[in-house]
């Protein structure tokens, strides 16, 4: 009875350490990773020199910050992100100053900013497209746009 107690109690231990053990090497996080805002800005100094660049480094949820400039590319995301150019927040009917351009690079090119099915939302504040009818072409996503020319 002595040696079945004594086996039980290790089968328990090891049962114990094990458990332990697993629970240490993957470490279970509930915490919220903050979003990251990002910097682009066409003469440099910035984290970027190119939208798209920002937005192939970018995770959904983060903001890119887009610097007055002119910025002549088609940009495409299939992520949830927020883009600001230099005027975000001001009304766009009044506004003076340096913009952000946003330009589609050629005729052959069909949008400036294309957002794919699978782009949750999108929000483009402050901003000034330039380059045809279709400077922004949205695939079943949600969007909301503020503040641009």
């Amino acid at each position: 009875m002595r040696q079945l107690r004594f086996s039980a109690l290790s089968v328990l231990l090891c049962v114990a350490i094990t458990c332990a053990l697993v629970l240490t090497a993957f470490p279970v996080n509930n915490r919220a990773v903050a979003a990251t805002t990002w910097y682009v800005d066409d003469s440099g100094g910035a984290d970027f020199t190119t939208i798209q660049a920002a937005v192939d480094a970018a995770t959904s949820g983060d903001t890119i910050m887009v610097a007055a400039g002119t910025y002549t590319e088609a940009v495409s995301t299939s992520k949830t992100l927020t883009f600001k150019g230099a005027r975000f927040g001001v009304d766009a009917r009044d506004r003076t100053g340096a913009e952000s351009i946003w330009v589609v690079p050629s005729p052959d090119t069909p949008s400036a900013l294309h957002a794919t099915p699978t782009t949750g939302s999108i929000s483009v504040d402050g901003f000034k497209f330039v380059g045809g009818p279709n400077c922004v072409d949205l695939e079943r996503t949600t969007a909301v746009f503020n503040n641009n020319i």
